[in-house]
């Protein structure tokens, strides 16, 4: 039996702790974010699973600081965290690299709370090779190939794969199961594919675990990177002018029916993916976390009583911000890695 199958997604939350905020793209100053408090608040409202990446700055050392300070036992929570993408430009998916950053983050992530010698507490839930598109399907092959020895040497429960193009991620899925020194990988992380404006991650949901045998599939990135808000979507944002512009007369259509753009994207996302796999949210206060925490309750409660989640008045505001606005533009997508086809929509 393999370590994978030994160490289920049981233990996974519906709604994970997006930790990339904790870095200077979503935050001036990483280290004033109150991380204790927030991780407090998500495991008391039942949420025990993080998501974090070496790439995202500080990230894994405030994590590792704060739990630090906290009261834990290593299986309250479920730490999931990324290998291979080094820079903005930079990436490194040697098998050396790979074994190098996993103890990294293992020592970052736990070093405060545990010893390397408890080897039963001295291991990540999930590790995710990072952005896939931005290297070979060869390159990508060894680096998973020394995350499996990883997880057999018992460093990792779970190994999987994150990016954006739909099409390269099953393409390396399939290419995983189909060789048996890998063998079918145990969960996906996609982003930006799932919300408002993009739903096409329901429409490869069944071939990814049917064809590729993925065993959970997480949605990340509800907002789109912050496409789907009222502020102004952030300066790295890839996406075509004409989307941005799209984006805009959305939040301003929101706005002006008494509506803000971001709750509805979240409440939207969190009911179309529900049973699907885990949702990831980035947060950089407790009020962002604790509005996400009411909405899921929302969702969880109006499903589990078979109830209507979204009113008649957020289903016609999203046909309408779908249909209307984003038009032509709805399920567009931006180019990312080395792999990426042609795009759906003109990207003028």
């Amino acid at each position: 039996m393999s370590s994978s199958e030994i160490h289920q997604f049981a233990n996974v939350s519906n709604l994970i702790l997006g930790c990339g905020t904790f870095n200077l793209q979503y935050n001036d100053d990483p280290t004033t974010v109150s991380v204790k408090e927030l991780l407090e608040l998500a495991r008391s409202s039942g949420i025990n699973t993080l998501d974090t990446s070496p790439y995202y700055g500080p990230s894994e050392i405030l994590i590792g600081q704060a739990l630090g300070d906290m009261t834990w036992t290593r299986d309250e929570l479920c730490i999931c965290t990324k290998v291979g993408r080094v820079t903005q430009d930079v990436f490194d998916y040697s098998a050396s690299n790979v074994r190098l950053s996993i103890m990294r983050s293992l020592q970052r992530l736990l070093g405060t709370s545990f010893s390397d010698k408890d080897r039963k507490s001295w291991y990540l839930d999930i590790v995710y090779l990072h952005d896939v598109e931005f290297q070979t399907l060869e390159q990508a092959k060894v680096a998973l190939r020394e995350l499996r020895s990883l997880q057999k040497e018992g460093y990792i429960h779970h190994v999987g794969i994150s990016g954006y193009p739909l099409d390269y991620l099953y393409t390396l899925a399939k290419a995983c199961c189909e060789d048996n020194t890998i063998g079918s990988l145990d969960c996906m992380l996609s982003y930006c594919n799932l919300n408002l404006q993009n739903t096409k991650l329901l429409d490869i949901y069944n071939k990814l675990y049917d064809e590729c045998g993925i065993k959970q599939l997480a949605n990340a990135s509800v907002l789109s990177m912050s496409l789907l808000r009222e502020q102004e979507t952030r300066y790295f944002h890839p996406a075509s002018k004409a989307l941005q512009e799209c984006a805009t007369k959305a939040a301003t259509y929101c706005k002006e029916n008494k509506m803000d753009l971001a709750h509805l994207a979240v409440k939207y996302s969190l009911t179309q993916w529900y049973n699907h796999g885990p949702t990831v949210i980035g947060f950089s206060n407790l009020e962002e976390l604790q509005h996400s925490i009411r909405i899921y309750k929302e969702v969880i409660q109006h499903k589990e009583n078979d109830h209507q989640v979204l009113t008649d008045r957020e289903n016609e505001m999203i046909k309408h911000i779908q249909r209307t606005i984003f038009g032509n533009h709805f399920n567009e997508t931006w180019p990312s890695g080395m792999h990426d086809q042609a795009q759906d929509q003109d990207q003028d």
